[in-house]
């Protein structure tokens, strides 16, 4: 098992995969479907936010670097969004990052591969937004999670 879990390549990668039909999605339409549906797979997942920006259409668990993350495919503005949830000790945020401020929140922002990234650390939980979409728009979603 790599140390210090899956860092922002990592995930850029999983958005191609979730992008491309390449993982195991199951259709969820709301963060309570798709928690149960988790909650099936993987009983020690951690707790969802809830988004309230942009719609869920899909969920999964995935593996990521050896680590277990939930993966939530959502829909924000027409365009394809993977929001990532995974422990605090499975998911990293590389130093190479923007740290934005929006709301009272601490959003770390990434760009890998032209997957670009908003990242915000919550509790025992990273929380990583994620598409080709700008910045803002991500910013947006997270800005509307409810933890």
């Amino acid at each position: 098992m790599r140390r210090g879990g899956a860092c922002p390549t990592d995930l850029a990668r999983l958005h191609s995969e979730v992008m491309a039909g390449e993982s195991d999605l199951m259709p969820a339409t709301t963060i309570t479907q798709a928690t149960e549906l988790i909650h099936h797979k993987w009983a020690r997942a951690p707790k969802l936010p809830v988004p309230t920006v942009g719609q869920v259409t899909a969920s999964c668990v995935h593996e990521v670097a050896d680590r277990e993350v939930i993966c939530l495919k959502l829909e924000h503005k027409g365009q394809p969004i993977t929001m990532v949830v995974g422990h605090s000790r499975e998911v990293v945020c590389s130093a190479e990052h923007q740290q934005v401020t929006r709301n009272g929140r601490t959003y770390f922002v990434h760009d890998r591969n032209g997957v670009r990234m908003v990242m915000i650390n919550h509790e025992d939980r990273w929380v990583c937004i994620m598409g080709g979409v700008s910045i803002e728009d991500l910013t947006e979603i997270a800005d509307g999670l409810e933890f």
